[in-house]
């Protein structure tokens, strides 16, 4: 409950000073745009407390520092669509920048200090879609990212997504854990993003021939290999009649 004041407070404060010192609509929207999935977290936490315990099942009593950027991470989402919005490209992408490090770093901190929850496992996919979906949308609606990209992206989240409905309810819940394809897929989506961004919003030309043909293939088959990864996955649960270690987002 303290993380949550805290944040309200930071988000209150950085909206107010925006608002006053540099633009109002800019201020006003960001803080009303990043209050639904503030309340929507806080919710969740106070409304499932039993999820903050560690993979033997012993309890946490403390908002440890992976669940902390995990949160920052999905309340960061909104504020970096309204930046872009308002044509703050270079403050936006910083921002994202902070998204996917703050990615890396969660799951690093929370392995290496053995402080993984399953409140944080739960979170984090949540926060990859959001960030990954948000900023895809974005540049799908400026033109800067062709449509068929856009679907296979929207299918490997629906695919994951309706296979850990599937599996819940056929009573093989599965364990959320990262793969090697996920990984691989997620660090290319965050590459390929900054590319795009260097390329048509920040005017930065990048001196590679056909960059954008090139970033385009390599997300795809990235998508494409997390899609044909989480499918043998599911099946393989299904058929051994345990519950599947799920990843990739």
């Amino acid at each position: 409950m303290k993380f949550a004041v805290w944040i309200l407070c930071v988000l209150f404060a950085g909206s107010l000073i925006l608002f006053i010192q540099y633009d109002r609509t800019l201020g006003r929207d960001i803080f009303s745009y990043s209050i639904p999935p503030f309340v929507a977290v806080t919710i969740f936490a106070l409304w499932r407390t039993g999820l903050f315990r560690k993979p033997d099942g012993s309890p946490v009593t403390a908002f440890q520092a992976p669940n902390i950027l995990t949160s920052i991470r999905l309340l960061l989402v909104a504020p970096v669509i309204v930046l872009f919005s308002h044509g703050l490209a270079g403050p936006a992408t910083i921002m994202y920048i902070l998204i996917l490090l703050s990615d890396v770093a969660d799951g690093a901190i929370a392995r290496r200090f053995r402080q993984e929850t399953a409140f944080g496992l739960m979170l984090d996919p949540f926060a990859d879609v959001a960030s990954t979906v948000a900023v895809f949308s974005w540049l799908l609606i400026k033109g800067l990212v062709p449509q068929w990209l856009f679907i296979i992206l929207m299918v490997r989240y629906a695919e994951f997504f309706v296979g850990l409905l599937i599996l819940t309810l056929i009573g093989r819940p599965p364990r959320l854990r990262a793969t090697k394809p996920g990984k691989m897929a997620g660090c290319i989506q965050g590459v390929g993003v900054l590319v795009i961004l260097l390329q048509n919003v920040l005017s930065y030309n990048i001196p590679v021939k056909n960059i954008e043909s090139f970033t385009f293939t390599i997300l795809a088959a990235a998508l494409v290999i997390v899609i044909i990864s989480q499918t043998r996955i599911g099946l393989e649960a299904i058929r051994n009649n345990t519950g599947a270690e799920r990843g990739g987002i």
